[in-house]
């Protein structure tokens, strides 16, 4: 049972929440360009860009980013 409890709190599989204002990454690996209508973040396999609105980090902790505001579109290269 350990072992399983462990292999969750060490698991690193991208984790991506859309809602209606806001999108909630985890486990990316970094931000690339923070613009006001534009956020683009490495996300290890692909490249994650979000553009919208007034987009702003709301929180920021490790390697876990909110963002809010009018999303309008995501794309992944």
């Amino acid at each position: 049972m350990f072992h399983k409890i462990l292999n969750y709190v060490k698991c690193e599989k991208l984790d991506v929440r859309l809602k209606k204002d806001h999108i909630y990454i985890e486990n990316y690996k970094q931000i690339l360009i923070m613009e006001e209508n534009n956020i683009t973040i490495d996300c290890k396999d692909f490249i994650l860009k979000i553009k919208g609105k007034n987009l702003i980090i709301s929180r920021l902790e490790n390697q876990a980013v909110s963002i809010k505001g009018e999303i309008i579109s995501l794309e992944v290269k």
